[in-house]
């Protein structure tokens, strides 16, 4: 596996439509964002980004990703093939994991500058669940955070 690539303009089209898509979805069945607050299409964006990026660091079949793009709207992609991909743009982020996560997936971290993509590591969701790593980085939304260095390389 590849651990680093750089979207392609269309990559970042394809990304803002499931973004928009999802945020749509979101709005429409009054979702909280993740983060605890109303829907942001940025946070959507960066993380179809994310996504994206991961399934082409894996080399993963996208396509429904193309097919929802074609009006297939109950193909919305979920994250890529088995596996929970969520991103930060802070070199040093961790890997926020919440309680209603599925402790038997995989979470894969991506750092992101918002052009390069990297996989940090991963770990499963029941190896994140400890203690030392709970933290109320939001008010009212406790999770796990990671750290880097407790994840596996993907090498």
């Amino acid at each position: 596996m590849i651990d680093t690539v750089q979207l392609t303009r269309a990559d970042a089209t394809l990304a803002r439509v499931v973004a928009l898509a999802r945020l749509g979805q979101a709005l429409a069945l009054n979702r909280v964002d993740t983060n605890g607050g109303h829907p942001s299409i940025a946070n959507h964006v960066d993380g179809a980004r994310a996504e994206l990026a991961f399934a082409r660091m894996l080399g993963a079949d996208l396509g429904e990703w193309t097919s929802y793009t074609n009006g297939q709207l109950d193909a919305l992609p979920e994250d890529v093939a088995g596996w929970e991909v969520r991103t930060t743009r802070y070199p040093h982020g961790h890997l926020i994991i919440h309680p209603t996560d599925a402790p038997g997936r995989p979470f894969a971290l991506v750092l992101s500058d918002g052009r390069t993509y990297r996989a940090a590591g991963w770990i499963f969701g029941i190896e994140a669940r400890r203690d030392k790593w709970w933290r109320s980085l939001q008010p009212g939304r406790p999770a796990w955070c990671v750290p880097q260095s407790a994840l596996r390389r993907f090498r």
